[in-house]
C-alpha cells in the first residue's frame, strides 16, 4: 500500500511542480510587460502631461454650457506647463479685461471643480 500512496505523493508533487514552473514563466513575462510600459511612461514628460491635463479640463468645461465661459478657457494658453503651484498662469490673445476676470470669477464655483480634477492642487488661474 505504500508504494500506491507514494505514487499518488509523487504525481501530486510532480503537478505542484508544473504549476509553480507555469506560474514562474508568467510572472517573468508580466515582469517584462511591466519594465515595457514604464519605459513608455518615462517617455511621457511632464510637460505634455499637463497639456493632456489641460485638454481633459477643456473638455470637461464644455458641459458647462456657458458659450462665454468656454471661449475665454479655449483661447488661454498655460505659461508653464509644468506646474506644482497653487495657481496655473495662463495668457489670453486679447488684452485682458475686467471682464475675463470678472466672469472668471463670477463662474469659479463651476469651473474650479473641474481644474481640480485635473491639476489636484491649484486653487485658481491667473492670466498673465
Amino acid at each position: 500500500m505504500k508504494p500506491l500512496y507514494d505514487n499518488i505523493l509523487l504525481k501530486d508533487l510532480e503537478k505542484f511542480i508544473s504549476r509553480i514552473t507555469d506560474l514562474s514563466h508568467e510572472l517573468h513575462a508580466l515582469q517584462r510587460r511591466v519594465a515595457e510600459l514604464e519605459d513608455v511612461t518615462d517617455k511621457v514628460d511632464e510637460e505634455e502631461l499637463t497639456l493632456i491635463q489641460w485638454q481633459g479640463f477643456l473638455e470637461e468645461v464644455q458641459n458647462l454650457k456657458d458659450p462665454l465661459l468656454i471661449s475665454i478657457f479655449k483661447h488661454m494658453t498655460l505659461e508653464n506647463t509644468v506646474h506644482y503651484d497653487e495657481v496655473l498662469e495662463a495668457t489670453f490673445p486679447t488684452k485682458r479685461t475686467d471682464f475675463i476676470d470678472d466672469k472668471l470669477q463670477e463662474s469659479q464655483k463651476q469651473w474650479l471643480p473641474i481644474l481640480n480634477k485635473y491639476f489636484p492642487f491649484a486653487f485658481d488661474i491667473r492670466i498673465i
